[in-house]
């Protein structure tokens, strides 16, 4: 499964995060103090804390090893359900000035498009500029890598994408464990926590865009979350198509 931490969470009352800010900035407060690797722990401990679910190990990788991991295994494609067009500037996003697009259906992506696909946030869509949207867009790209360093090209890609990565990942975990990580890049279910569900819109004392936890009794209280984030782990799987396909089927009858 795989759960997304929206980066304007706002958190209190936890160690990681003194200052009451977005969780996100526990990684920049670890970096600064002792570097990446303490950051990365500080991150970890901050997303155990606030969604109530043991963090066992992190990977950081930056722009450029995820732009060159890409472009190694010779690009990747995917299938993309919703056409828009997208700006990095937010000047050109209110005056309607696109800098470039996707159609809809699929695409064949370079390392550079498809960094781009997964961070764009100005986007001519409303649906395609949140967060959320770039976390799912982020996932398709995952699998569509994934599936290109699949089969007999396992071992010729895994090796071009190992030497693309050097200096550019950072990881707590083993040689083991990331094969197995590597393994089950195809996500069962996605738990969502959405804005209107679980989260609501606010805004902190400088009038920044922040989320907050439906239901907490103080601002420092996360039971909700942990709450809903057990019951949605809890929750049956569905029966996936023998084809792997994203429809969900009826389980076969007695």
């Amino acid at each position: 499964m795989l759960i997304s931490i929206p980066r304007d969470l706002w958190v209190e009352g936890i160690e990681e995060v003194p200052q009451n800010m977005k969780i996100n900035e526990a990684l920049r407060i670890g970096y600064y103090a002792r570097g990446l690797e303490n950051g990365a722990e500080l991150a970890a401990q901050a997303v155990t804390e606030v969604t109530g679910v043991p963090v066992d190990g992190w990977i950081a990788l930056d722009f450029q090893g995820f732009e060159a991991m890409v472009d190694a295994i010779g690009g990747v494609t995917l299938e993309n359900p919703r056409a828009f067009s997208y700006t990095w500037d937010e000047t050109r996003y209110f005056a309607g000035a696109w800098e470039g697009s996707y159609e809809t259906g699929v695409l064949t992506l370079s390392g550079r498009e498809a960094l781009d696909y997964t961070r764009v946030r100005y986007a001519s869509e409303l649906s395609e500029s949140s967060d959320f949207a770039r976390s799912v867009r982020q996932q398709r790209v995952l699998q569509a890598i994934r599936a290109k360093v699949n089969g007999w090209r396992v071992l010729p890609d895994g090796l071009a994408v190992s030497e693309a990565l050097e200096g550019h990942l950072t990881t707590d975990l083993g040689v083991m464990d990331l094969l197995m990580l590597a393994g089950r890049l195809d996500v069962d279910r996605r738990i969502e926590l959405s804005e209107g569900v679980i989260l609501q819109a606010s805004a902190n004392s400088i009038g920044q865009y922040i989320l907050v936890v439906v239901g907490q009794a103080t601002s420092a209280d996360y039971a909700p979350l942990h709450a809903y984030i057990q019951e949605q782990l809890n929750a049956p799987l569905p029966a996936p198509w023998p084809s792997g396909s994203s429809e969900v089927q009826p389980p076969p009858s007695p």
